[in-house]
C-alpha cells in the first residue's frame, strides 16, 4: 500500500495573452492581481468596492471574500468576470 500524499499540480493557462500557472489550492486572488489584469490601479478597484459596498454606482460587480480584515476574490469568480467583460 503507497502511503504517499499526492502533490498539488500547477495548472498552466493563457489569460489575455500572459501565460500563467494557478495552482489549484491557491484559489483566492487579491486587488494587486484583479488590477493588472485590468490594466488599472489598485486605487480604482478599492474604490470600486467602497462603491458597491454604500449602494453608489460601480462597475466591479465581484463579491470580495473577507479573510481576517483583507478582501480577496474568489479565482474562479475572477476569472468568469474577466471573460465577462470581453
Amino acid at each position: 500500500m503507497n502511503n504517499t500524499t499526492p502533490q498539488p499540480v500547477d495548472l498552466d493557462a493563457v489569460l489575455d495573452g500572459e501565460a500563467v500557472s494557478i495552482r489549484p489550492d491557491a484559489c483566492f486572488v487579491d486587488d494587486h492581481w484583479l488590477a493588472r489584469r485590468i490594466g488599472m490601479k489598485v486605487s480604482t478597484i478599492r474604490s470600486q468596492r467602497f462603491k458597491r459596498r454604500h449602494g453608489l454606482p460601480h462597475w466591479l460587480d465581484l463579491d470580495p471574500v473577507m479573510i481576517g480584515s483583507k478582501p480577496r476574490y474568489r479565482l474562479s469568480k475572477a476569472l468568469d468576470w474577466l471573460h465577462g467583460r470581453r
